[in-house]
């Protein structure tokens, strides 16, 4: 699958979810974020950036300076975010921050009690292709296709490289 095609998935999820509440974590190029408000342009999106620090904040403020439905979380991480938000009060959550089998158990152990029933959750990974790109073999990174199921057993994934795995709760 083409970076443009998961980006036309999430938007083409959007339109048909048309969520009211989404957290985005791990935002690099915006483009997912983007592709989210054009399938939904009254989602109420929270951005929680894993890089950049910040710099990467004011960068995101500046570009969503006219949506008054964005917001920048500063300060907040992967690991502690869950602490900040309440249970069942997301619609929409999209996790890309160097997804590993460790981040897919920490999402369900951390956020998955925040996704109110029958809210989305999508994950990029999950694929055996994704599973063995050279960043997850060089550096030792947890598989994710052996814990997928387990952890999220209605789960799809569709692509190879980049790959979503899309499950609903």
């Amino acid at each position: 699958m083409s970076h443009g095609t998961y980006l036309e998935i999430l938007e083409l999820l959007a339109l048909l979810e048309k969520p009211v509440q989404a957290l985005e974590i791990g935002v690099l190029g915006q483009h997912s974020a983007d592709a989210l408000l054009r399938g939904s342009p009254h989602t109420c999106l929270r951005l929680a950036p894993a890089l950049g620090g910040p710099a990467k904040h004011q960068e995101l403020k500046e570009r969503y300076v006219l949506h008054e439905r964005v917001s920048v979380l500063e300060g907040s991480t992967f690991e502690t975010l869950h602490q900040e938000l309440k249970d069942e009060s997301l619609d929409w959550l999209h996790v890309d921050i160097a997804n590993d089998g460790e981040v897919f158990r920490r999402v369900k152990e951390w956020y998955w009690p925040k996704v109110r029933p029958g809210g989305l959750v999508l994950l990029e990974g999950g694929s055996e292709a994704r599973d063995r790109v050279s960043w997850m073999t060089d550096f030792g990174k947890t598989p994710i296709v052996p814990v997928l199921w387990r952890l999220f057993p209605g789960a799809k994934t569709i692509g190879k490289v980049p790959a979503l795995t899309i499950t609903r709760k």
